[in-house]
């Protein structure tokens, strides 16, 4: 087995056996990856609260390169935000950026302008930021590095410039200038305060925008628009996108 280095966020464990968890784990150098961290379930654990969700830690680990499951040595904390995930709002949150980044990474692959934002994004929510503009800044920002977010300055279909409310196509998941051009059907629309705060995301961090006023209706409407894509890539709604929902319904 290959003896590896990486820095890694945490994204998810499940048990093994008695003792053990796999580990999935977002690295800046190969990606992502699976690991068996022996007794890490005992109470004693010498890895910690390193396996904690998101948690990132400078990790030792041995995978030969077609393995499935490597074995994690050791972990070294750089920065935890459990207090800032611990929340009831927030720990959800974590979960569903977990499962988009398993979601649009294949294993072995690395992005770094993936493991980036991740730190940025909880960089912003550990600095205070909107938890739902948050939500909606990773959703954006995954679907752009993935090559997936759709030309907002002209139509998808007859390439005019575009300027105020625009739609989604329900068919070809591109930004259009009006319903003849969707096919027809009302596809999900992007209303112009929406679209501006879609703009402000692409070109601020989540720090700076952590303590500004939110337009609620505009998260909510570019919501709608994420969602679209995101079920249109995945073939699914995320599952903790429903928890998330059940929750704000509560409050």
């Amino acid at each position: 087995m290959a003896l590896r280095h990486a820095s890694a966020y945490a994204l998810r464990t499940w048990p093994l056996g008695e003792a053990d968890f796999i580990v999935e784990l977002f690295t800046l150098e190969r990606g992502r990856v699976r690991v068996v961290a022996r007794s890490a379930r005992r109470p004693k654990s010498r890895f910690g609260s390193a396996l904690q969700p998101f948690t990132r830690s400078q990790i030792v680990y041995f995978q030969r390169d077609k393995d499935d499951l490597g074995r994690l040595s050791s972990c070294e904390i750089e920065k935890s935000y459990f207090e800032t995930l611990a929340t009831l709002e927030n720990a959800p949150m974590a979960a569903y950026w977990a499962e988009l980044i398993i979601g649009f990474t294949p294993e072995l692959d690395p992005i770094p302008d993936l493991y980036r934002l991740t730190g940025a994004a909880l960089d912003g929510l550990q600095a205070g930021a909107d938890v739902e503009l948050m939500a909606r800044y990773f959703e954006i920002w995954v679907l752009r590095i993935s090559g997936l977010l759709p030309d907002l300055q002209h139509c998808s279909q007859c390439g005019r410039s575009m300027e105020g409310d625009v739609w989604v196509s329900e068919t070809t998941q591109g930004f259009v200038c009006g319903r003849d051009c969707a096919g027809g059907v009302a596809g999900t629309r992007l209303a112009t305060p929406a679209r501006a705060l879609l703009s402000v995301i692409l070109t601020n961090s989540p720090v700076q925008l952590a303590g500004g006023e939110v337009s609620r209706g505009a998260v909510r409407a570019l919501e709608k628009v994420t969602g679209l894509l995101i079920r249109g890539q995945l073939d699914r709604v995320p599952r903790s996108w429903w928890v998330m929902q059940q929750l704000r319904r509560r409050r």
